[in-house]
Formats: C-alpha cells, sequence, structure tokens
C-alpha cells in the first residue's frame, strides 16, 4: 500500500520561493523603520508635545485662571454673584465628543435668583460679567438672553437699570484693571506691607496718573473708614521692576471710558 507523504509548511513550491524572497525585503523594511525612528526620536517627541502643548494648554490655562481667581476673591459679592447666575441654569450638555455637533441649551432656570442678583446694591453687573467669563469661559448676557423669555428679560433689565446699583460701593475683585476716575487726575502713593503683612502707604510717588489713564492690577483690597480701598500692582513691560501702589474707590473705576 502506497502512502502518501504528508508536506509540513507551505506545499505550494512557488509560494515557498516567493516568501524567500520577500523575507530579506520585509526584514530590511522592518530595520529601516526602527532606524527612521531611532534616528527622529526627538524631533518626533517634540512635534507631539508641541501638538499637544497646543491642545491642551489654552485649556489648562484657563482652568488655571479660573481656580486662580476664584480663590483670590472668596467672598467677593460680584464673584458670588457670578456663580449663582450660572447655577441657576440648568442645562443640557452633550458629552465632549458630541458637543462639536449638538448644542447646549437650557432646560431651566431660576429667574427668583436672577431677580435677586439683580436688585442687590453690592452688584456691578460689568464686573458679575466679566468674573463669569473668567470663571466659566461663558458670555453673561448671551446665557441670559437664552435662559430668560422676553418679560423675565425685561424686568432684569430694568431692575439693573433702576438705580439701586451704587457703583461708588462696588468693591472690584482681585485681578480687576482699574482706570482713574477723576477728571484732573489723581497722585498715588506707593504702599509696602509691614512686618504683620498689614499693607500701609507711603510717601513715594507711585503715579500721577490722568483721566482715564491705567493705574494696574488690583493684587489686594479693604475699607477704612467707610471707604473701599484697592492695591494695585504696574509692572513694566517684561514683568518686572513691579510696585505697589494705594488709591481710594472714589478716584477709580474698572473700566476706561
Amino acid at each position: 500500500m502506497n502512502k502518501k507523504k504528508k508536506h509540513k509548511g507551505l506545499g505550494n513550491p512557488a509560494a515557498l520561493v516567493a516568501a524567500n524572497a520577500l523575507a530579506p525585503s520585509v526584514s530590511k523594511a522592518t530595520d529601516k523603520s526602527i532606524d527612521f525612528f531611532g534616528r527622529n526620536a526627538k524631533p518626533i517627541f517634540l512635534t507631539a508635545a508641541s501638538l499637544a502643548l497646543i491642545y491642551f494648554g489654552p485649556k489648562w490655562y484657563r482652568n488655571w485662571r479660573a481656580k486662580k481667581y476664584a480663590n483670590d476673591n472668596i467672598g467677593n459679592p460680584n464673584v458670588t454673584a457670578a456663580g449663582i447666575i450660572y447655577n441657576s441654569f440648568t442645562r443640557f450638555e452633550p458629552p465632549t465628543y458630541l458637543s462639536l455637533i449638538l448644542p447646549t441649551f437650557d432646560i431651566s432656570t431660576d429667574e427668583d435668583a436672577l431677580f435677586k442678583i439683580a436688585s442687590d446694591p453690592r452688584i456691578n453687573i460689568k464686573t458679575v460679567a466679566e468674573a463669569y467669563r473668567i470663571l466659566f469661559q461663558r458670555n453673561l448676557a448671551f446665557d441670559v438672553q437664552n435662559g430668560l423669555n422676553t418679560d423675565e428679560l425685561n424686568t432684569f433689565y430694568s431692575i439693573l437699570q433702576s438705580g439701586i446699583t451704587n457703583d461708588s460701593d462696588t468693591l472690584y475683585p482681585i485681578g480687576t484693571t482699574l482706570f482713574v476716575a477723576k477728571k484732573d487726575g489723581v497722585i498715588v502713593n506707593k504702599a509696602e506691607q509691614d512686618e504683620h503683612g498689614n499693607w500701609v502707604g507711603t510717601n513715594e510717588l507711585f503715579a500721577q496718573a490722568e483721566f482715564n489713564e491705567e493705574l494696574g492690577e488690583v493684587i489686594a483690597n479693604g475699607n477704612f473708614e467707610g471707604e473701599n480701598y484697592y492695591i494695585v500692582k504696574d509692572c513694566n513691560f517684561l514683568g518686572l521692576g513691579c510696585d505697589q501702589g494705594v488709591v481710594l474707590q472714589n478716584q477709580i473705576r474698572n473700566e476706561k471710558l
């Protein structure tokens, strides 16, 4: 009885020849790929890191800034108001990967909370709007317009424009840029911290500033004998050589005219 021989591996001689012929090419291609990545590892890594920084950097910075701003201004009524307004809206927010094709929209709004904010004499709506933008990366006017119907929106703005808000009592948050409000300008003295960490004025000149001129950024605030005061910081272009000055509420505003 003739027994058929069993062939192991490739039974087709032509396929076997082709496989043997391709083996060196595959090996060389693999070696070239490894060699390419080996020689270009650093630029490939730097490119990937740069792309990651471009994509994630702005978001990381906004989150860091919002957290610092919130910590620096704990208890400030305008910053608190921004948080209350944000929480007064119940929104449908799609997951991140769907946010490119699905809109965010309001489901309901706590109108009473908004009206209470509008009638608070400590509130300056422009300061609240700036805090809202920094904390939540959203536009306050847009959210209010989308969260209220026409009658509610008219009521909200009527309360704001009724004269209840008193700008002379608004405590501007840390991080606010201040401008000269006096038509004839102001003379601002330097400020320094004493051994207890308290800010005190000096007899040294910080700035002789004209109307509407920028004074600096608020780094501390408080109240002395019934009037708000601010410690402002001004630095040169490179952020070096900073000086601090002290100004009173009646001398400044938080916007340039």
